[in-house]
């Protein structure tokens, strides 16, 4: 299902229902039109296998309706997708249900001019359990908290849950460079908001995201759920 929120009265409605029922997949905004990317396929309780489907809705059209896009490149599930400067961001996630042995790396931005898709640098370590904690800023795109997999000596390492990420990442689209920044709210799942404070004259893209911003998560652990909240 699709909802949309109207902060002007203070209620929910709801969309057309996807043409597919995927689970954790990328969604965002871009240019009037909700993008839906990717997910797990689902149901009786247990993973079939990832897509790699496009769809988009048109938020403004009288009777909106989904409609193919092309698809994206590599399958996966439980990953992020960011609108940013004109182009969608895809990134990160996890194969099947492996969040502790099958997080990935890759990075792909999608060109709606073109209906293309084009591979750019991967992350440093591959990392899942970060859509709502991966945020567009003026500066570039900042990834919190997420799961990473287990260390490849662990007898378990396939086995869930996957090892929750202590540090943050910086993606520079103009550059496309990635900096890791350590001190980031740990975990996965996170919903995190993004407040620009101030600009700073000369500063570097990571700073100003960063330093002339806040940023603020609600965490919770993997086992019982504790709610924190992280500045």
């Amino acid at each position: 299902a699709a909802l949309v929120y109207h902060s002007r009265r203070n209620e929910w409605s709801r969309l057309p229902d996807q043409p597919e029922e995927l689970l954790g997949g990328g969604a965002a905004l871009l240019e009037g039109r909700l993008h839906f990317v990717a997910g797990g396929v689902f149901h009786s309780g247990m993973y079939h296998g990832d897509s790699s489907k496009h769809w988009a809705l048109s938020i403004g059209d009288e009777k909106p309706a989904w409609r193919p896009l092309a698809s994206s490149s590599y399958p996966r599930n439980h990953m992020a997708m960011v609108a940013h400067a004109g182009q969608l961001y895809a990134f990160g996630g996890q194969l099947l249900n492996q969040e502790a042995c099958k997080n990935q790396a890759v990075l792909e931005a999608y060109d709606p001019r073109t209906d293309s898709w084009r591979t750019l640098a991967p992350m440093p370590v591959g990392r899942g359990h970060i859509t709502p904690s991966s945020l567009s800023t003026p500066h570039g795109i900042v990834v919190l908290g997420g799961t990473v997999d287990k260390p490849l000596w662990d007898p378990d390492r396939c086995r869930t849950p996957g090892v929750p990420a202590a540090s943050g990442l910086h993606f520079d689209a103009w550059t496309g460079v990635w900096t890791e920044f350590l001190e980031s709210p740990a975990g996965p799942s996170q919903v995190c908001g993004f407040f620009p404070l101030r600009y700073e004259a000369g500063a570097t893209p990571l700073n100003q995201s960063l330093n002339q911003s806040m940023l603020v998560c609600s965490l919770s652990d993997h086992v019982d759920f504790r709610i924190a909240t992280w500045l």
